[in-house]
């Protein structure tokens, strides 16, 4: 088992054995179980959600009103951030050589980008340009270029496919 901590909540997960996560802390009233697995569109999302198991205390509309979905979502991939290629990092790493000064990144760096973004948009649709670009250390406005001049080249779908845009 481990235990890992996020921003707001605690995960207490063996993916190895079980595709449930327990989520404890914050201001969740009673543990739940989560299962995230991937819609057909490739994002992923909640599967299942088992609600006191281990305490069983009594489920009331205030114990659900409790339960902010949304934002245990987003405190598992601050946890657990999704699988990305290998190399993405690395050239995250070396963004500052892709980038050639007055002319803008490189195919190479365009490329990464790409594959970044399309990951968070996976993983985390209304966050992924501002996760991508943190990741690539530039800034949104930058990533909003890289991002028009990816769907230019075929790296990313046009307008209508695209997922979130922050």
């Amino acid at each position: 088992m481990k235990d890992v901590a996020g921003k707001r909540y605690r995960f207490l997960a063996d993916l190895a054995h079980d595709e449930w996560v327990t989520v404890y802390g914050g201001d969740l009233p009673v543990p739940v179980d989560v299962r995230i697995g991937q819609r057909a569109d490739g994002r992923f999302a909640f599967t299942g959600l088992r609600i006191g198991v281990a305490t069983r205390e009594e489920v009331t509309a205030n114990v659900l009103r409790k339960i902010r979905l949304a934002e245990i979502l987003a405190d598992y991939w601050d946890a657990f951030p999704p699988v990305t290629e290998p190399d993405i990092l690395a050239h995250a790493a070396d963004m500052s050589r892709a980038l050639q000064p007055g002319r803008g990144p490189d195919e190479q760096a365009l490329r990464a980008f790409a594959m970044t973004y399309t990951n968070y948009c996976k993983s985390e649709p209304h966050r992924a340009m501002t996760l991508a670009a943190r990741a690539h250390n530039i800034s949104r406005a930058t990533a909003h270029r890289w991002a028009a001049l990816c769907r230019e080249r075929g790296y990313l779908p046009g307008e209508q496919g695209r997922g979130a845009s922050s």
